[in-house]
């Protein structure tokens, strides 16, 4: 065999190496932006009944995942349910975000107690994890779910990388920000 055919076909096996072990990256937001290996569905009726007070964010995964809440805690250790993160057998997930602490800002936000959703259908596990970030800012969580653990692959291969965002400042809140900022900044200029 020649020496660029030998070179071709290493080539070759490792790309496709890399490719099979490439690490499925998810990343959504309360409003309803999906980026990675997720689609988002819309803004429609809870498909595990979770909620039945109104439409619910809701996101398809193209692989199946052990079902399972993840419940998400505001970071100041105050205790307080911020989300849940619901996943069904067939790759769904659904996102609830309390609307009651932090107000009505964002579509997967609910007027409902998350302590108090219907249980998930398809299984009883639970994974908790507590936000980063500060309060008025961005705030999310990124979740490597452990073998069995809710959203990880049924047979334990290959772990998931989830990063999702629960509070995102307001465009209002970022505009005044950047004014504020750029006052300073003219005032500093005129001394």
């Amino acid at each position: 065999m020649s020496y660029v055919r030998v070179m071709l076909m290493a080539a070759l096996v490792l790309g496709v190496a890399t490719v099979a072990s490439a690490q499925p990256i998810v990343k959504v937001d309360e409003f309803g932006k999906a980026e990675g290996d997720v689609t988002f569905l819309g803004l429609m009726s809870d498909p595990t009944d979770g909620y039945l007070g109104g439409p619910v964010l809701v996101y398809q995964l193209p692989f199946p995942v052990v079902p399972g809440d993840l419940r998400a805690f505001e970071p100041s250790s105050t205790g307080v349910l911020s989300d849940v993160i619901r996943f069904t057998p067939n790759g769904q997930m659904v996102f609830y975000s309390d609307g009651i602490y932090d107000g009505l800002d964002a579509p997967a936000d609910i007027l409902w107690p998350l302590e108090q959703l219907n249980p998930n259908p398809y299984s009883t596990l639970v994974a908790y994890r507590d936000e980063s970030g500060q309060e008025g800012g961005y705030q999310g969580i990124l979740y490597v779910p452990t073998a069995n653990e809710p959203g990880s692959f049924p047979t334990g291969a290959l772990g998931v990388q989830y990063t999702f965002i629960s509070d995102t400042p307001e465009p209002a809140t970022l505009t005044l920000l950047a004014l504020g900022g750029l006052g300073a900044l003219l005032r500093r200029k005129r001394r």
